[in-house]
């Protein structure tokens, strides 16, 4: 299944590349994608650098309509890829990204545009609120957090979110390592505040996806995909440490110390960062007709036909499916349209 899976990615990727120039290859865009918020891209450089021919480490650029958007790339989700991040300008009708210019060379992510740039300094350690029974140390490349009771117990950070980001997607990062010497439940959140202080029923990004048992050392990358809240006035990452007092081991041997078993994190990242996130490769033209309003952008979904085609959509937002949240008030109910909403 693997196999198919890229060889279909693969063929995918040499149609992209376009007849007058093997290193050129279109990007999806519509001309009604939302300009305001910039774009990342993931791509492998090693399968395009052998179907585009290029040296190994090559760099790559995105232009909007022949202009250099001047992309920043780094590390990627999925192994061995990059995200390339750039502005898309207003009114742009076509993306490319060319491979085989200059050399490549990723930036640190945690950097750009993260509204959590400062939490793991050490001169902010304070600003962390920890339960009673956790405690906060600075070290290096980040901050310590030990629970020293057997019981839940949460720290959280909370900043503000500037008037432009509310309402847009956004990317999520966590690089955390299990300090303790035994498996431990812990979650990583991204709560939302409204004006008024009171909790919004959805995380910027899926819960589930970050919160797991953690084992003794095991270090984990989290980099997912969310959305702020049109309402959303300061943001809240939480912690929660869970310590469960037991008197045998995972192996089913007697526990002598139970020293072991108090949950302790490194965190040595925290990033979010207001980011759309463009497929590649690009969406196949053949599923899509003309719009009715007949505007350029306006585009229609075709079903059936000679493969089927059809599409999916979720009517219930994460809140609902994932957070288990009961909606009382429509204006909690929020969808992101980008385009448009089927």
């Amino acid at each position: 299944m693997r196999g198919m899976k890229f060889a279909a990615v693969a063929s995918c990727v040499a149609v992209a590349l376009s007849a007058a120039a093997a290193q050129t290859m279109d990007l999806e865009w519509n001309v009604r994608y939302d300009t305001s918020v910039p774009y990342e891209v993931e791509l492998s450089p090693a399968k395009i650098e052998k179907l585009a021919g290029v040296p190994k480490g090559s760099g790559f650029v995105v232009k909007a309509d022949g202009q250099d958007l001047g992309a920043v790339a780094f590390t990627g989700k999925e192994p061995g890829t990059i995200d390339l991040r750039f502005q898309v300008p207003s009114g742009a009708k076509r993306l490319t990204c060319e491979a085989g210019e200059g050399k490549l060379e990723l930036a640190d992510s945690s950097q750009i545009d993260n509204l959590f740039a400062d939490a793991l300094d050490a001169a902010n350690l304070g600003k962390w609120d920890c339960e009673k029974g956790l405690k906060a140390s600075a070290s290096r490349g980040g901050i310590l957090f030990s629970s020293t009771v057997f019981h839940d117990r949460k720290v959280s950070y909370t900043v503000d979110v500037p008037k432009t980001f509310a309402g847009k997607p956004a990317k999520v990062e966590f690089d955390v390592t299990s300090r303790s010497k035994m498996v431990w439940a812990g979650t990583l959140r991204v709560r939302q505040l409204d004006a008024a202080g009171k909790e919004l029923p959805e995380s910027v990004s899926d819960p589930r996806w970050t919160s797991q048992m953690r084992p003794p050392q095991k270090f984990t990358a989290y980099r997912e995909d969310g959305v702020i809240h049109p309402r959303a006035c300061k943001l809240r990452v939480e912690i929660g440490l869970r310590s469960t007092e037991r008197d045998i081991d995972e192996y089913g041997m007697p526990l002598k110390d139970k020293s072991g078993l108090y949950a302790q994190l490194f965190v040595s990242r925290i990033a979010v960062r207001p980011a759309a996130r463009l497929p590649f490769p690009k969406y196949d033209d053949t599923f899509f007709e003309k719009g009715v309003s007949g505007e350029p952008g306006d585009r229609a979904l075709t079903l059936g036909g000679k493969y089927g085609g059809g599409f999916w959509y979720q009517t219930h937002s994460q809140a609902c499916w994932a957070e288990s949240y009961e909606f009382r008030d429509e204006r909690d109910c929020f969808f992101p349209t980008q385009a448009g909403t089927v």
